[in-house]
């Protein structure tokens, strides 16, 4: 018996971790984009009736960065991607059981703003709140590489 328990240990110290770990960058805009769309979403998913008949809230989202370091936007703004993924309430607890990319945009950590993606454009996040707003020109836009 303690040889099987010491074998375990040893293949649990050696498993590759899930994910490798975010830097200060990746950390801030998770948080960013967490407090911005991710919990007002949750919010709002609480307040919708059981019997409801709009689409089945998600049980889990997580916030997936896509960039390690930010990049330039056309306006000379500093910004970086993420992407939300889902898990409904009947998926198994498997890793492949997320919803990859239900939501994606991208962050501007500097000045807290968060834009999301809707087809070609980029709306301010309180769009995926239900509020109006506009599509914003020029921004999660790499900006031009100079001649």
């Amino acid at each position: 018996m303690p040889f099987l328990a010491s074998t375990l240990c040893v293949s649990l110290a050696l498993a590759e971790p899930l994910e490798p770990p975010a830097n200060e960058l990746q950390q801030t805009a998770s948080a960013l984009v967490q407090k911005v769309l991710i919990e007002p979403l949750n919010n709002i998913g609480k307040k919708r009736h059981r019997f409801s008949r709009a689409a089945p809230v998600p049980v889990q989202r997580r916030v997936r960065v896509l960039d390690a370091t930010a990049q330039t936007d056309a306006r000379g703004q500093r910004f970086v991607r993420f992407a939300i993924d889902v898990r409904q309430a009947w998926d198994d607890d498997e890793s492949d059981s997320w919803r990859k990319n239900a939501i994606v945009g991208c962050a501007y950590p500097a000045d807290g703003t968060v834009f999301v993606q809707n087809k070609a454009a980029y709306f301010p996040a309180k769009s995926a709140l239900g509020a109006s707003a506009a599509p914003q020109p020029d921004v999660c836009q790499l900006a031009p590489a100079p001649s």
